[in-house]
């Protein structure tokens, strides 16, 4: 009786809104309308990408980026990769697609891993008392904290995701190929990517005219298990990973 609840008080609950993620493909569009409309520009692209770049750091990184593009723009975007798709597409799902099918299951995990990291701490509380009791010369101390942190499941993107995404950075003077490189080489620096990037410049220029004219392509039809690729197949397993 003193302490009552006003009856005034509101009690509510707020949900949180599922949030659909965009592919690639639909971040490229949405970025390239935006652009055509002037709502945004590549040094919006890139402090996207780099949020702790300021404006004119992202001005210089833009005129770097061009330069390097420039030079290089001749062979963007030759040999486009593709993805088989069809009644077999599912098999060569792509990492986003994955993502998608199980958005229900995902959701599901955000709400469970709060409740199931309060049972844990709970858990340890009570083990903290038994074990306070029977060991009082090392005490665990009041302050003590338990948490079980649950690693982030990662959806793996497909050579045509990864494609597309880079390609369309590119575009934008987001990324060069000399950012690539890096990618594929992190124990290079940026001098020794700019050298591995004209020696390789030198020999795809020799052979630019045969590049891109056997495609290679994903097996589709009744076979397409047999001849699988790895990253379709690792997808097909990937709960089992």
């Amino acid at each position: 009786p003193g302490k009552q609840i006003s009856s005034d008080a509101k009690f509510q609950v707020d949900f949180v809104e599922p949030e659909f993620p965009k592919s690639a493909d639909e971040k490229a569009k949405e970025f390239n309308f935006l652009q055509l409309h002037n709502a945004k520009t590549d040094i919006d692209l890139i402090m996207e990408m780099n949020p702790d770049l300021n404006e004119d750091e992202a001005k210089e990184e833009l005129a770097k980026n061009k330069v390097i593009n420039d030079a290089n723009r001749p062979q963007i975007g030759i040999n486009p990769v593709q993805q088989p798709g069809g009644a077999n597409a599912f098999k060569n799902q792509s990492g986003f697609s994955l993502m998608i099918q199980n958005f229900g299951k995902l959701e599901a995990r955000g709400g469970q891993v709060p409740m199931y990291n309060m049972g844990e701490n709970e858990t340890f509380l009570k083990e903290r008392i038994i074990w306070n009791k029977h060991n009082p010369g090392k005490q665990i101390s009041s302050d003590a904290k338990f948490q079980v942190d649950f690693v982030e499941p990662e959806f793996p993107k497909s050579a045509d995701e990864k494609a597309k995404e880079f390609n369309f950075l590119q575009l934008h003077n987001a990324k060069t190929d000399i950012d690539l490189i890096m990618e594929m080489n992190p124990d290079l620096n940026e001098d020794e990517a700019k050298e591995e990037l004209a020696k390789n410049k030198v020999i795809n220029d020799a052979n630019r005219p045969q590049i891109g004219i056997n495609p290679v392509q994903q097996p589709g039809g009744a076979n397409a298990f047999k001849n699988q690729s790895g990253f379709s197949l690792m997808i097909q397993n990937f709960g089992k990973l």
